[in-house]
């Protein structure tokens, strides 16, 4: 697992939420050449976690960040605001998303380098970006909220690279609760230990830094995580209520309500149909049109964690929309697990091809 090349990496503060801070970390291109002279593309990326767990740090694609990198580009990586705790669903994640790029386009992002280089804190020459060619992506959850980019910010990010990305909710995996393990042989989870996460919950802390940690730290995944959050999602798919976190929706559940009509012999399409308007927001599959942006789809052929049907589905819906979404194209690594990218020794020696094509997709229409 190769690690972020961080000697050029500065922060920066986004928002507050009750008195917390959330950032997103810019990784510049080298500039050898010393200051560029015209503004710079970008690609914003988004962290896994199921929205529950992890850091801008964590679950990190260190070879799309080092390509992108190579190719001139500036990478961003952003946190958000993480569910359940503090009445967080995926309505206050879809607003720190629009707010990344609100910053981004605006002059305080300008201000907030200029006071990074007059504190002598930027380890880069100063550049800008250029707002008009900014392009999404994101891994497992953190694809989700690169299709709420897609979907929402205004102008649109120029393509989106989702990495096994979760944007089909309405499936089995996610609305019936399950007795025997079914992600990557984790054992199942007793959910009595994770009260504090359940509903209702008490806790309005805000978080959004929980970095991954498992026992004993040098071991690598699937060890038994240290941090009990890395369990929430888990917990969530296992009880079959994803969606009512997801939404807010409790009273009723709308995992109970999707779940009661899935039974009676209802269509993917039908239980999408009972999705409540307020909730629409949140779920791809109603804001794609011939304007969503082309969308480069990389998703293994056995996770576990996230059906590739979900990639499926939605790559075919951007192919009948055509226009710039019908340019999309998918790709699935044959045999590979959720985070193959990141977990599997090796892997770029089977798969080194895939992520150069992932990231021509991107510099096309970053170029444009």
């Amino acid at each position: 697992m190769s690690k972020q090349d961080s000697s050029n990496r500065f922060t920066i503060t986004y928002k507050t939420v009750q008195n917390v801070p959330i950032q997103f970390d810019v990784y510049p291109p080298s500039f050898s050449a010393g200051a560029p002279t015209k503004a710079l593309p970008s690609v914003v990326h988004f962290h896994g976690g199921g929205f529950v767990v992890g850091t801008r740090r964590d679950f990190f694609p260190a070879w799309l960040q080092k390509r992108i990198n190579t190719a001139g580009i500036v990478f961003i990586s952003a946190d958000y605001r993480l569910m359940p705790t503090g009445g967080v669903t995926g309505h206050e994640i879809l607003e720190d998303i629009q707010d990344v790029f609100a910053f981004l386009r605006s002059s305080k992002y300008t201000i907030a380098v200029d006071a990074l280089a007059a504190e002598g804190q930027l380890p880069c020459p100063k550049f800008d970006l250029d707002h008009s060619k900014i392009a999404v992506t994101g891994g497992s959850g953190g694809g989700m909220l690169a299709y709420f980019a897609a979907a929402h910010v205004r102008p649109r990010p120029v393509a989106v690279l989702s990495l096994f990305g979760m944007g089909d909710l309405v499936r089995p995996h996610y609305l019936f609760p399950k007795d025997k393990p079914f992600m990557s042989g984790r054992p199942l989870v007793d959910p009595s230990k994770l009260k504090e996460f359940l509903h209702p919950i008490s806790s309005s802390q805000i978080i959004v830094e929980s970095p991954l940690a498992f026992h004993p730290p040098t071991a690598t995944t699937p060890a038994i995580p240290a941090n009990p959050r890395m369990l929430v999602s888990l917990a969530y798919l296992q009880l079959g209520v994803y969606l009512d976190y997801y939404t807010g929706e409790f009273e009723p559940s709308l995992s109970l309500t999707l779940r009661a009509a899935a039974e009676k012999g209802a269509t993917h399409e039908e239980l999408y149909e009972l999705i409540p308007g307020r909730h629409r927001p949140l779920f791809p599959v109603f804001h794609i049109d011939e304007n969503f942006p082309p969308t480069f789809f990389m998703h293994g052929t056995a996770d576990t964690a996230v059906p590739l049907s979900e990639s499926e589905h939605l790559y075919q819906l951007l192919k009948k929309a055509g226009g710039k979404a019908g340019e999309s194209t998918i790709r699935k690594p044959e045999g590979q697990d959720h985070f193959f990218d990141i977990f599997v020794p090796g892997i770029e020696d089977k798969f080194g091809d895939t992520f150069d094509e992932a990231v021509e997709f991107l510099k096309k229409y970053l170029d444009e």
